[in-house]
């Protein structure tokens, strides 16, 4: 069966990426899935704590999520307003370069 990709965006809130990322992990599936993580910068002082807590996160557990799903990470040093540039290909990587 092929199963259909799973896109993660994530932004200011460390809590819920948090509780997604592990449900994710625990999805029975997982081996067989890809997952695609999109994080966007800060787009503005106040958001910056919070939005690195959450790249954190992604860069310390991408180890652990790649023993279940294939990981595509894109982390992004703007924020993109509806995501206009996005295509999801199997290994294609759309970065700030």
């Amino acid at each position: 069966m092929t199963l259909a990709p799973i896109v993660l965006f994530t932004y200011n809130r460390p809590w819920h990426t948090r509780q997604t990322v592990e449900a994710l992990k625990k999805n029975y599936l997982a081996s067989e899935s890809e997952l695609f993580i999109y994080s966007d910068g800060p787009k503005n002082e106040e958001n910056v704590p919070k939005v690195g807590l959450v790249i954190s996160f992604i860069r310390r557990s991408v180890l652990t999520i790649c023993l279940v799903y294939n990981v595509y990470v894109m982390f992004r040093t703007i924020i993109l307003i509806g995501n206009w540039n996005m295509k999801l290909k199997r290994g294609e990587y759309y970065g700030d370069s």
